[in-house]
């Protein structure tokens, strides 16, 4: 059963160079209790996508069109102070850099307590005891109730920001990215705490990276991004094990295998300017198989198989289904 659903969502940047589409028309659904992972490089959309959910693009961005439905309800349609009680306490987004996100002058105690207080009204003393079992659960030391994020590392803070998502037992929760500036080892600890929390509180999360061997170790389901645009959808099995689109493919076959120990295939070149996107198929331009009619032809996302989507003119071209088995062309 889905408990979001997001359709042709378009929001487009207006520059003095011109309008950037930094989201054309993605389309996805994010079903109960799973994990969904948005992926791509960076400048696909992933971050665009994720505030857009939550209403929290800033000018010069505006969100010009598409559906957030959330519960059947279409959040497009709410006022800034309906969304106001909508985001922390039924969505809630753990953003990219804590250093960013985190306030540096009031404690770490402070801010967990501060929607709790908003959205649960919640005495100082109720706030102050579910915060301290937030902080023992994420692996902080109650002591720490009272410190500052600049006395707190890198991986602490990303906790503490688990904890202020979690306050309000949120329906939702949207990762961006969280393990980016994060070593391995930290980074591991991260996802277990993160996961474990997300399975005892049957939580649905969309969790943004670029890093495929996450989106292998957590994700129900896949979206693939480029350039604003959907490329492919499928549960995580079929796109690692059957991608149907010449940009998964590049983005598999930039992953190192040591046990296979096979020549990594990068992707030629860069994810084009979105103020005047190529024409036809976006991703043309980079494309292997490219014919002359991607250069015309924008391709329809259309279902390849059970719930494994493909926005690709040639997803069932011979090539592409070797390509996808690792095979050299």
């Amino acid at each position: 059963m889905n408990i979001l659903e997001v359709a042709g969502l378009k929001t487009y940047f207006f520059t003095r160079r011109g309008t950037v589409l930094a989201v054309d028309d993605v389309s996805f659904d994010l079903r109960k209790g799973e994990v969904l992972c948005l992926v791509g490089e960076s400048g696909s959309g992933k971050t665009v996508s994720a505030l857009s959910i939550l209403g929290l693009v800033d000018s010069p961005g505006r969100i010009i069109g598409g559906e957030v439905m959330l519960d059947g309800e279409d959040l497009r349609q709410y006022t800034p102070r309906q969304l106001r009680h909508i985001r922390g306490k039924r969505i809630a987004m753990i953003f990219q850099d804590p250093k960013e996100s985190l306030n540096p002058v009031l404690t770490i105690g402070e801010q967990i307590m501060e929607p709790m207080k908003v959205h649960l009204n919640l005495s100082d003393k109720g706030a102050k005891e579910k915060t301290l079992l937030l902080l023992e659960r994420v692996g902080i030391p109650k002591e720490r109730l009272f410190s500052y994020p600049h006395e707190l590392s890198g991986g602490m803070n990303q906790r503490v920001m688990i904890a202020m998502a979690l306050a309000c037992d949120p329906e939702i929760l949207i990762a961006d990215e969280p393990t980016s500036a994060l070593d391995v080892t930290t980074q591991a600890l991260f996802l277990k705490v993160l996961m474990d929390l997300k399975k005892e509180r049957g939580m649905s999360m969309i969790f943004i990276t670029h890093d495929l061997g996450i989106v292998a170790e957590i994700a129900d389901r896949v979206v693939v991004l480029y350039a604003g645009r959907v490329m492919e959808k499928a549960s995580v099995w079929q796109i690692f094990e059957n991608p149907r689109h010449p940009y998964t493919i590049g983005l598999l076959n930039s992953l190192p295998d040591i046990v296979k120990k096979k020549k990594l295939i990068p992707i030629a070149g860069q994810i084009p300017g979105l103020i005047n996107p190529p024409s036809g198929c976006v991703f043309h331009t980079r494309c292997r198989f490219a014919q002359d009619i991607c250069y015309r032809v924008v391709p329809p996302e259309e279902e390849v198989e059970d719930g494994h989507f493909s926005a690709c003119l040639f997803r069932g071209s011979a090539d592409i289904i070797k390509a996808s088995q690792g095979e050299r062309i």
